[in-house]
């Protein structure tokens, strides 16, 4: 059981960290995209950069099913990676479908990805209110600065 802990633990810290590295490599996107358009910013520019910041964070919660894949597969937990990649995006979303389920000996797995996911999905969701927060914000500060009398 304090094996399964361990790595459990270890995978949660280690997506965790990945997402904190995407999370950082968008505010740089951010960053030099409001720095790009400094002027007017266009509701299609606003909603290009939610759906391109969108899709990275979508790239970063892939990328942490898939260790959970590549740990499952490695562990000798399901024969194919497929299988191993089937089991962890269900579990990871929560979703758990149920006709896939660990070994007896890896079963606590199960927790600790649904519980990974959770918290991931929350930390990818409040990033995106965030920067969703600030285009709005920036925008209006925009178009307050531009109906301004000169």
């Amino acid at each position: 059981m304090l094996i399964q802990i361990s790595i459990g633990s270890a995978l949660i810290v280690l997506t965790i960290i990945v997402m904190a590295v995407f999370v950082g490599l968008a505010i740089r996107f951010i960053e030099a995209f409001a720095a790009r358009v400094a002027g007017k910013i266009a509701t299609l520019k606003l909603i290009v950069a939610l759906v391109l910041v969108t899709l990275f964070m979508l790239a970063g919660l892939s990328l942490s099913i898939w260790i959970w894949a590549l740990a499952f597969f490695w562990l000798g937990a399901f024969e194919t990676i497929l299988a191993s990649l089937y089991f962890s995006m269900v579990a990871f979303t929560t979703l758990g479908f149920g006709d896939l389920t660990l070994p007896n000996e890896w079963k606590l797995q199960s927790g600790f990805i649904a519980a990974n996911g959770l918290i991931l999905f929350g930390f990818v969701t409040a990033f995106l209110m965030e920067f969703f927060g600030q285009l709005r914000r920036s925008h209006d500060e925009q178009r307050h600065q531009n109906e301004r009398p000169k």
